[in-house]
């Protein structure tokens, strides 16, 4: 009947929610790992013919993480961007790309003149 097949779902539902309650405490608890979280902002000069530019050399990542140069590790570092300001360029920022000197700032176009962007991020660094 309807009542019984009404009392079947919400045990269904329950029953998912359960298992996205543990899903998702499951994935926190894996953030345990994260050692240091630095936010910042900073304007960059973007110059004509480019889609990226240098976010944070590779000492400037070591400043911000207060960690030592001899220890650190890009492989360990996880790095979030956004468009702090959409309005002074409305460019489409892709992602942030990291290499052995630094993390730089990828955009989806080539810049036609000379602009500032302001780039919000997170550096998450872990054990």
């Amino acid at each position: 009947t309807t009542i019984t097949t009404l009392n079947q779902s919400v045990t269904t539902l329950n029953q998912s929610l359960d298992n996205l309650k543990t899903d998702f405490s499951n994935k926190l608890n894996s953030l345990g790992n994260i050692s240091i979280m630095k936010m910042s902002t900073k304007i960059l000069e973007i110059l004509p013919g480019n889609n990226s530019c240098l976010l944070l050399s590779k000492n400037d990542v070591i400043s911000a993480l207060g960690l030592s140069s001899s220890t650190f590790n890009f492989d360990n570092l996880c790095v979030s961007i956004t468009n702090g300001d959409g309005a002074a360029f409305s460019g489409h920022l892709e992602s942030p790309t990291i290499t052995t000197t630094g993390i730089y700032v990828v955009w989806k176009d080539t810049v036609t003149a000379s602009c500032n962007i302001r780039v919000n991020y997170i550096l998450f660094s872990h054990d």
